[in-house]
């Protein structure tokens, strides 16, 4: 007999808000602590209201026997909650397990129609409405959690479960009800003793049923653009202990294209006392890391200046500041030319996480030509440019993403090699800074434009980071910040 009562939604809501991290070092930590759990109970108990308007409760059918009246057979049908009240209702953690749900001093109200039969020797039959209230209602419920697959999993059992209904009333309406409430505590006694009979098996078949299939679609992979994707998936099962819970997630950017892990270690993260805020998200150099090396390995970090990207007085024309100028030989040998700038890294950029903040560098080539009329490139000379950079990070409440805005600390370049046509021009190089310096005015709004995408972090829809905090450490960010969640508008 189905008698789901459902005080489960409001633990599987209650999950879900959690669910939203030698060589297994993690690149994602995250930690949700006593004041996160308690939020998330909260939370729990409004989706659970909100979800019991539209919600059938299957019928109830039983027979008994009733003194004076005889043998009756009832059932209850078209039942919907009409009230609900959660006092004292909680998540918790339960150490090297998962989550223990509790719920006490609950009472539920239920209206739907009743019919009855006596099959005494006077067969009479009837019906009307019914009001049944269940109260001193108890639930307590340990889901264990664990990884499978780099996926989450669930699953509880008949030992982790305990449910009761203290006390349960039945108010029949309509027909004959006065002498039907007679035997009114008959018919609720039964009711009662199937619901505390049954309802842990319902419960467990929900958890270890759909629930669990849906914790196991959470999606911890996301795309970031063409290239690239970030894997959030497990590295090892979820740790719980004093009143938090941990996950420790990949944190690794990978290629599209073929998949494979990047060859560079992720950092250990340092333990941690922090307590006061919802949620705590550690993410290491592994994700920079391995962001540059897909991003290198794909050919993106590539860049063709032309001449009509060049701001005046500059040009990229043979004949024409300044290259006439700086280095006249270019226009001796290929006058009145317009040329173009191949530019590119010549290995993948670095950042690096420090106390201090985000620290880069990168190595790159460019390489200047000549376009002649039938519109072959003629090889002039090579710059080796080199970039320190430092980065503001911040994190994007709409979009649930880190992002990064870089300045330019320092660059410096050097004649690389040159056409043998152009003779030694190494004293001329050294004049082309305020045309390096224009360059790199370029270069940067695009770097820009890119940090300004952001790298997503783990999420569920509808909820948001609230007064996210960025600090810095050695080889990670942490990123504190409590959290809202809107239910949605359906």
């Amino acid at each position: 007999m189905d008698r789901r009562l459902l005080l489960l939604l409001w633990v599987v809501g209650a999950l879900a808000m959690v669910v939203v991290v030698d060589s297994t070092n993690p690149g994602l930590q995250m930690k949700v602590t006593e004041n996160g759990l308690k939020y998330v109970s909260e939370v729990g108990v409004e989706l659970l209201k909100k979800d019991l308007a539209d919600v059938k409760i299957p019928d109830i059918s039983g027979d008994t026997d009733v003194d004076v009246i005889g043998h009756v057979t009832y059932e209850l049908k078209n039942l919907k909650i009409t009230s609900l009240d959660l006092p004292d209702a909680t998540i918790s953690t339960v150490s090297d397990t998962g989550l223990k749900a509790s719920i006490a001093n609950a009472k539920i109200g239920i209206h739907g129609d009743w019919s009855y039969h006596n099959h005494g020797f006077i067969h009479i039959s009837d019906h009307g409405s019914v009001d049944v209230t269940a109260s001193s209602i108890t639930l307590t419920l340990v889901i264990q959690v664990g990884d499978k697959s780099g996926q989450f999993t669930i699953s509880t059992s008949e030992s982790e479960c305990s449910f009761n209904v203290g006390s349960l009333d039945v108010d029949f309406h309509g027909g004959a009800s006065w002498l039907y409430n007679l035997f009114k505590g008959t018919i609720g006694d039964e009711i009662q003793k199937d619901l505390n009979k049954e309802m842990c098996g319902e419960i467990i078949k929900e958890i270890n049923g759909e629930l669990a299939e849906d914790v196991a679609d959470i999606k911890l992979v996301s795309n970031i653009d063409d290239y690239a994707y970030v894997d959030y998936s497990l590295v090892a099962p979820p740790k719980f202990s004093n009143q938090s819970l941990r996950s420790f997630h990949k944190g690794e950017i990978l290629s599209r294209k073929d998949h494979q892990d990047v060859p560079v270690p992720a950092p250990p993260i340092p333990a941690d006392t922090e307590t006061s805020r919802m949620v705590y998200l550690w993410l290491t150099e592994y994700a920079s890391a391995s962001a540059a090396y897909v991003y290198y390995k794909a050919g993106v970090l590539q860049y063709n200046v032309t001449n009509d990207m060049v701001p005046s007085p500059f040009s990229l024309n043979t004949s024409k500041f300044p290259f006439n100028s700086v280095i006249p030989q270019i226009e001796k040998y290929y006058p009145n030319l317009e040329m173009v700038i191949d530019g590119k890294v010549t290995g993948p950029p670095v950042l690096n996480m420090t106390t201090g903040g985000l620290k880069g560098s990168l190595v790159g080539l460019l390489d200047f030509y000549a376009i002649q009329k039938n519109k072959t490139q003629t090889f002039l000379f090579s710059l080796t440019v080199s970039m320190s950079l430092s980065a503001s990070v911040s994190v994007n409440t709409k979009t649930n993403a880190i992002t990064g805005n870089f300045t330019l600390d320092s660059s410096s370049f050097k004649l690389a090699k040159s056409a043998p046509i152009l003779g030694d021009i190494s004293a001329n190089i050294k004049n082309l800074d305020k045309l390096m310096n224009m360059l790199i005015g370029i270069l940067m709004p695009q770097l820009n434009a890119k940090g300004a995408e952001g790298l997503p972090i783990p999420s569920v829809d509808g909820i948001e980071l609230v007064k996210p905090k960025i600090s810095f450490g050695k080889g990670f960010i942490l990123i504190a910040t409590d959290i809202n969640y809107t239910v949605a508008i359906e």
